[in-house]
């Protein structure tokens, strides 16, 4: 699992994966590699940055050149909808973030689809659950999730509880989310400070905490 300082860019996680596959796995080249997006939009998260990577939007095609060496990689990107049904040999998931555009996104669960589901599946972000599954269980081999540390998303957070990996305090408000550093300094008055927040406040948990040194 990697995580990125931007939550507007993925373009230097997606390297150091690239990277990693480069260094660690001998038939690479030989590998299927797919990333995946839960809208089209998410191929815009990789940038051109010093033509690294040539994405081709038309086909999804992704090129990355590696500085050092110069090998080449190719990968496949499609959003999670278009990868129902295939497989990859390891598979890069982007945009693992809270918000509107994240994943699970931040929009209602689709109301006509809950009429039609039990009452015990209309659980929260259900759909979007679906989603994520099919989006793991894409992969052969291995499963790489891009979050941004400051804003990961409740899945991400669930994962981590689950694996016991979490390096962040649980939040005491909404039991689930983690409290994460937001800001540090020091005050007028001299004193060093570092305020803390959840991280599911884009779900509406406003808990924050500041400490003192």
């Amino acid at each position: 699992m990697y995580s990125v300082s931007d939550m507007q860019d993925d373009t230097e996680v997606v390297q150091a994966i690239f990277d990693d596959l480069l260094s660690t796995i001998p038939d690479i080249h030989n590998k299927e590699i797919s990333v995946l997006g839960r809208y089209n939009v998410d191929i815009d998260r990789i940038g051109n940055t010093d033509r690294v990577f040539r994405i081709q939007r038309d086909t999804g095609v992704i090129s990355y050149i590696q500085q050092s060496g110069g090998k080449e990689l190719r990968a496949q990107f499609l959003t999670v909808h278009k990868s129902k049904g295939l497989e990859a040999d390891i598979v890069i998931i982007l945009n693992c973030n809270s918000g509107k555009l994240g994943f699970p996104s931040d929009m209602t669960d689709d109301i006509v689809l809950n009429l039609l589901l039990s009452e015990a599946d209309q659980f929260e972000n259900s759909e979007e659950r679906r989603l994520f599954y099919v989006a793991m269980t894409r992969a052969r081999q291995l499963v790489y999730f891009v979050s941004d540390a400051f804003f990961k998303s409740k899945f991400i957070s669930e994962i981590e509880v689950d694996l016991g990996t979490s390096p962040n305090r649980k939040c005491p408000r909404c039991k689930t989310a983690d409290v994460v550093l937001r800001k540090s300094g020091t005050a007028k008055n001299g004193g060093k400070y570092r305020f803390y927040g959840c991280t599911n406040f884009q779900y509406g948990c406003e808990f924050t905490t500041t400490e003192w040194d």
